[in-house]
């Protein structure tokens, strides 16, 4: 909670979320920006699909979800999920 005391939105702002993961910090955008607008990427399917549950389940409905990553330029990486990893880290390689 403290982490983000000092962020000030006013309530109809647009915020873009890079690297939703799970959906906790989209999830937290969304609480404090409820006529604004979240928009939240992921590279990870199966992180962007929790990322939606999670948003859903608190009824957030100002969240737009993108299966996607940023980069400096154009094309496609591998992104590997080593084993027992899930819930820590991803490593794009």
């Amino acid at each position: 909670k403290q982490m983000y005391n000092w962020a000030k939105w006013p309530p109809n702002a647009t915020i873009v979320d890079l690297g939703a993961w799970l959906g906790l910090t989209s999830s937290w955008f969304a609480s404090r920006v409820p006529q604004g607008k979240v928009y939240a990427v992921e590279p990870v399917l199966e992180s962007i699909k929790t990322a939606m549950r999670n948003c859903e389940f608190y009824g957030f409905k100002n969240v737009s979800f993108f299966h996607g990553a940023m980069a400096e330029k154009n094309g496609e990486q591998d992104i590997h999920i080593y084993k027992n990893q899930y819930l820590r880290h991803t490593n794009a390689i």
